[in-house]
C-alpha cells in the first residue's frame, strides 16, 4: 500500500499533464483559427493587394512556416520580413498593385511600431495578434495617426460571451473621443469587402481646429478682406470655408510667414510657408503654391485646382502720335510706289501730248503743273473734266483711274481702322525678343519657384533670363521699375495681373511670349498626412461643380474696378472693344483737310500769278 504522500504527488502530476495537454491543444486550435482568418482576409477583402508580412521575431519557427504556407498567402505576391528594431527596408517598386502591410506578433510593442513606421511608412496596415494579448492600446500610438487605413484583429476569449477562439476586429478614429472601437467579431460574411474591414478613419474631424500657414498677399486666392481687416478673403478662403462645413472643423490662419517667403529649399531645409509645414508648426497651407520636383518629394499636395505659370509683363508702349494717321494707312513701300507711278504717269501723259501736238500742229500743249493736277484728281477721288482726243490716250487714262480707285479704296479703309483703333509701336512678341531688347527683368525676392528654376536650370533660355534679372526686395519697387520702362515684371500670372492693374491702369500692359514654369497649384500638407484624401475628395467636388472657377471670376471682378470690365479682361493686354470716336481721333482728318486747303490755296495763288503774268506779257507786247 502506497503512502498518502505518494498518492498526492501522483495526482498532482496527472493534473499538470492533463492541463498542459489541454493548454497545448487550445493553443493549437487558436493558432489554426488565426491562420484561417488570415487566409480569409487575404483571399477576401485584400484579394487585390500585394502583401508585406512583418513577422515578429518571437514567433516560433513552425508558426512562421505555417503563416507562409497558408494557401491564400502563397497565391498572393508578398514579401516576408522580420519585424525587429533594426530591419532594413526592401524595395516594393516591383509590385504593381497597392500593398497591405500585415504585422503578425505575439506581444504588441510600441517600439516595433516605431521601427515599422521609420522604415516603411505604410498607407494600409493590419495588426494581427497571434497570442492572447490583444494590444488594442497600441492603436492609440501617435505614430499610427499617419496611417490612412488601420485595423487590428485579435483574441476575444476574455469576453465571457465569446468562444475561446473568437477574434475581434478593432480600429481607432484619431479625431474621435470614443477611443478604440470594436467593429465586431470576425465573420467572413461581415468583413468580405475592403471598406468593411478598413472603414474610413476620418468621417469627420469632430470640430478639430486646424492651424493654417498662409500669406495674405495672394490675390485672388488669399488676401485681406475689405469688409473685415482681421479676416482673409479670396478663392482659397471660400474653399476652406466650404470644406470646414462639410468635414466639421475650424481653422486659424496667419497673415504672413516668419520670413515673408513662400518656400524654397535652402541648405537642406525649407523656408517660408513650407518651412512651417515641414517643422509641423502648421497643418497645411491654403495659398496657391506651384508643384515642383523638390516640393513633391518633401510634401503631400492636394488635388490641383488651378493651372498657370509665370509671365513677363511690360507696359503698353505709348500710342503713336495721332497726326501720323495721315500717312499710316499705307506703308512706306506703297507710298514710294504711288509716287513713282504718279511721276511715270505725268511723264507718259506729257509725252503723249507732245506726240499728238507734233502730228496735228494745232493741239495746245499743257505744262507739267497742269498735267500733274489732272492726274492727281484720280488720287483725290475726283473725275477728269475732259477726256483726251485719241483712243490710246483714253485707254491710258482708264488704266490710271483704275489704279487710283484701288489706292484710294485701300487708303480710306485703313484710315477708318486707324480712327477706331489706337496704334502702338511694335511690341515684344517672344521671350527671345525680351532677351535681345534693352529691358531687364524685375522679380521679388520671395523664394518662389521662378527664382529657383532660373538658378538651377541649364536651359539656354532660363540662363539668358537669369543674366538679365534684377531682384528687388518689394513688389512696389518692381512695379516702379516696370512703369519707368526699364524692366519687365516677372511674377505669377494670376497675381501679377491684379497688382499691375493698380499701377498701370490707364496706360495698359501686355504679357511677353509664353508662360514660364507652367505648373499646377495646390495646397501643401506634411508628408504622409493620412487625412489629406478627405480634402482631395472635397476639393474635387468643388471643381466638378464649377465653384472654383466661379469664385476665381467673382474675386477677380471684385478686385478689378468697374466690375471686372477693365483692361484685365483683355486677355493679358490685348486690345479690347473699339473705343468711341472723339476729336483727338480725328486729328489726321483735320490734317488732311488742312493740307487740302493749303494745296488749294497754293494752286489758286499759282493761277492768279500765272494769269497776271500772261496779262502783263500781253500788255507789254508792242502793238503793230
Amino acid at each position: 500500500m502506497r503512502p498518502p504522500e505518494a498518492v498526492t504527488v501522483t495526482s498532482c502530476l496527472l493534473q499538470v499533464i492533463l492541463v498542459s495537454g489541454s493548454s497545448e491543444s487550445s493553443d493549437r486550435r487558436r493558432q489554426e483559427r488565426h491562420l484561417q482568418v488570415l487566409g480569409d482576409v487575404v483571399s477576401g477583402p485584400a484579394r487585390r493587394m500585394s502583401l508585406a508580412l512583418h513577422l515578429d521575431s518571437s514567433l516560433p519557427a513552425d508558426l512562421r512556416q505555417a503563416v507562409l504556407s497558408v494557401e491564400a498567402v502563397r497565391r498572393t505576391p508578398h514579401l516576408a520580413l522580420n519585424l525587429s528594431l533594426s530591419h532594413e527596408p526592401h524595395s516594393s517598386s516591383s509590385f504593381s498593385s497597392p500593398m497591405l502591410h500585415v504585422v503578425l506578433w505575439f506581444t504588441p510593442s510600441s517600439d516595433l511600431l516605431q521601427s515599422l513606421w521609420l522604415y516603411w511608412k505604410p498607407h494600409n496596415l493590419l495588426l494581427f495578434s497571434m497570442g492572447s494579448s490583444l494590444g488594442t492600446d497600441e492603436l492609440q500610438n501617435e505614430v499610427l495617426n499617419s496611417i490612412e487605413k488601420l485595423t487590428l484583429i485579435g483574441d476575444l476569449s476574455a469576453d465571457e460571451n465569446r468562444g475561446f477562439d473568437a477574434l475581434g476586429v478593432f480600429t481607432v478614429r484619431p479625431f474621435s473621443s470614443s477611443g478604440v472601437q470594436l467593429l465586431g467579431p470576425w465573420e467572413r460574411e461581415s468583413f468580405n469587402s475592403w471598406e468593411a474591414l478598413f472603414p474610413d478613419r476620418f468621417p469627420s474631424f469632430e470640430g478639430y481646429t486646424f492651424h493654417i500657414a498662409s500669406r495674405i498677399v495672394d490675390e485672388p486666392f488669399f488676401y485681406l478682406s475689405a469688409s473685415d481687416p482681421l479676416k482673409g478673403d479670396g478663392v482659397s478662403e471660400e474653399m476652406v470655408q466650404s470644406l470646414s462645413t462639410k468635414l466639421n472643423f475650424t481653422y486659424t490662419t496667419t497673415t504672413d510667414s516668419i520670413d515673408s517667403n513662400w518656400g524654397a529649399l535652402i541648405n537642406g531645409s525649407w523656408d517660408g510657408l513650407l518651412g512651417m509645414i515641414e517643422r509641423r508648426e502648421k497643418n497645411f497651407t491654403i495659398n496657391i503654391l506651384w508643384i515642383t520636383y523638390d516640393r513633391n518629394k518633401a510634401f503631400d499636395m492636394s488635388a490641383s485646382f488651378h493651372t498657370d505659370g509665370y509671365g513677363a509683363f511690360l507696359p503698353q508702349p505709348a500710342p503713336l502720335p495721332l497726326w501720323t494717321s495721315l500717312v499710316r494707312p499705307l506703308g512706306s513701300t506703297v507710298w514710294f510706289a504711288v509716287l513713282v507711278s504718279l511721276l511715270a504717269a505725268i511723264f507718259v501723259t506729257k509725252l503723249q501730248e507732245d506726240v499728238v501736238a507734233s502730228r496735228s500742229g494745232i493741239y495746245r500743249r499743257r505744262g507739267l503743273a497742269r498735267v500733274w493736277l489732272e492726274l492727281y484728281r484720280g488720287l483725290a477721288n475726283q473725275s477728269a473734266p475732259t477726256l483726251p482726243r485719241t483712243p490710246w490716250q483714253r485707254m491710258f487714262v482708264a488704266v490710271w483711274l483704275f489704279c487710283c480707285l484701288v489706292i484710294t479704296g485701300a487708303y480710306t479703309c485703313n484710315l477708318v481702322g486707324i480712327f477706331t483703333r489706337p496704334a502702338y509701336p511694335s511690341r515684344l512678341r517672344s521671350l527671345q525678343d525680351l532677351i535681345d531688347s534693352d529691358f531687364r527683368l524685375a522679380i521679388v525676392d520671395s523664394s518662389n519657384i521662378m527664382l529657383t528654376t532660373m538658378k538651377k536650370s541649364r536651359d539656354p533660355l532660363y540662363v539668358s533670363l537669369r543674366e538679365k534679372t534684377d531682384i528687388f526686395p518689394t513688389e512696389e519697387e518692381c512695379l516702379q521699375a516696370m512703369a519707368e520702362d526699364t524692366h519687365a515684371y516677372l511674377d505669377s500670372i494670376p497675381y501679377a495681373i491684379l497688382v499691375i492693374e493698380s499701377v498701370l491702369k490707364e496706360r495698359g500692359w501686355y504679357m511677353v511670349g509664353q508662360k514660364l514654369v507652367p505648373s499646377s497649384g495646390s495646397w501643401f500638407f506634411p508628408k504622409r498626412t493620412a487625412w489629406k484624401y478627405k480634402f482631395d475628395e472635397g476639393m474635387q467636388q468643388l471643381l466638378d461643380a464649377g465653384l472654383v472657377r466661379h469664385w476665381i471670376q467673382v474675386k477677380n471682378a471684385e478686385l478689378t474696378e468697374g466690375g471686372g470690365d477693365g483692361r484685365r479682361r483683355r486677355d493679358y493686354g490685348r486690345d479690347g472693344p473699339a473705343p468711341p470716336l472723339s476729336l483727338r481721333h480725328l486729328q489726321g482728318l483735320f490734317y488732311i483737310l488742312g493740307f487740302a486747303w493749303v494745296a488749294s490755296g497754293a494752286v489758286l495763288l499759282g493761277e492768279l500769278l500765272a494769269q497776271r503774268y500772261v496779262h502783263f506779257s500781253a500788255s507789254a507786247r508792242p502793238s503793230l
